[in-house]
């Protein structure tokens, strides 16, 4: 297809695809022969892909379930045959899943222009890095159809001319539009970005404190065992004295006094490990309260993090909902100046 041409098909696809999307459901296996094409129209059948195809996402091929964004990928390819001819990566099973992968496209044909980087941003490895919603996309194709429009050759009058000058202004607003939506692109893949950083350090924070329990608890079974021991042994003499001959009752009461001393001297023992245990629970007490603050933070730090990303998806929806009432104007008011230029025409033609 020509550029033109495929910026219009690729229009019917877009409408139909967000269509699908406002319903709520992801489609996974968009392909050719799933697309039923109109003159003003398009359809889009459902069903599953047997294994991997030159319209997968990268996601899928490595395993991932698909989402929106996993269309908005496989819009991008068929669109790219539509402009070249070819598929944009081709080949067996393994050879396929490579290239999906790894490597990138052939370059679209220069004549493509605006519709060439649509197709690129739409085409990236990464989710992040893709328009996240087919709303962004038909925006940027609308843009193009309405420039399309205008390169269109049309008879130099005092008409004309103002049309020539009103359509400047029109591209100077458009271009202004779409620097916001690279704009609005950039911040969305740095956003992303940094939460993905977060999670990771939140994650190493969750290990760390998990390390910390099982540090706690082995050091309460140590004082447990300890314990233990020093009771067996007191139990162990005590068993031994009173096993001991009473024919020997000056030895027994000689005995019995080293015992005495021996359990003064055992509790002291008992007594300075009880104040040790206790040292130490008091430590890990600190420590657990420690942690215990530190979680809260933690908690208190994602819930800051969940209301920013709620809000940042608000701004950028109602962001979106504009540029996509600007653009519609844009069109509106070119289809408007172009039908008032055919009816004068006529109406000259016929004076």
């Amino acid at each position: 297809m020509s550029p033109t041409e495929a910026a219009r098909s690729a229009t019917l696809l877009a409408d139909a695809l967000r269509q699908y999307h406002d319903r709520g459901t992801t489609h996974g296996s968009i392909e050719p022969c799933r697309i039923i094409l109109g003159d003003r129209s398009a359809a889009l059948l459902d069903g599953a892909s047997n294994g991997i195809t030159p319209y997968s996402s990268p996601e899928q091929v490595q395993g991932g379930l698909p989402d929106m964004r996993s269309d908005i990928y496989a819009f991008g390819a068929i669109v790219y045959e539509m402009v070249s001819g070819r598929k944009p990566f081709c080949g067996a099973d393994w050879e396929l899943r490579n290239a999906i992968l790894e490597l990138e496209p052939a370059p679209l044909p220069a004549a493509a222009g605006g519709l060439a980087r649509l197709v690129g941003k739409c085409l990236a490895k990464s989710p992040s890095q893709r328009p996240q919603r087919m709303q962004n996309v038909q925006m940027e194709l609308k843009l193009l159809n309405v420039m399309a429009r205008r390169s269109e050759p049309q008879a130099e009058t005092a008409q004309s001319r103002l049309q020539t000058a009103l359509r400047a202004e029109i591209a100077g607003l458009e271009e202004r539009v779409m620097a916001r939506l690279a704009s609005l692109d950039q911040a969305t893949a740095e956003l992303r970005t940094k939460l993905d950083a977060e999670g990771s350090r939140l994650s190493e924070t969750a290990l760390a404190a998990e390390t910390l329990r099982g540090a706690i608890a082995s050091l309460q079974g140590s004082a447990q065992a300890s314990d233990t021991e020093h009771a067996n042994r007191l139990a162990a003499i005590e068993g031994r004295v009173q096993a001991s001959d009473t024919e020997h009752a000056n030895r027994l009461a000689a005995l019995e006094g080293r015992v005495q001393t021996g359990d003064m001297e055992h509790a002291n023992r008992l007594a300075a490990l009880e104040g040790r245990v206790q040292a130490g629970d008091a430590e890990h007490a600190g420590r657990l309260a420690a942690f215990t603050e530190e979680h809260a933070r933690i908690d208190r730090a994602l819930a800051a993090h969940a209301s920013s990303i709620e809000s940042l998806g608000t701004a950028l929806t109602q962001s979106d909902d504009l540029i996509e009432r600007l653009v519609d104007a844009f069109d509106s008011l070119e289809r408007s100046i172009e039908e008032r230029h055919e009816g004068r025409a006529a109406f000259a033609g016929t004076a």
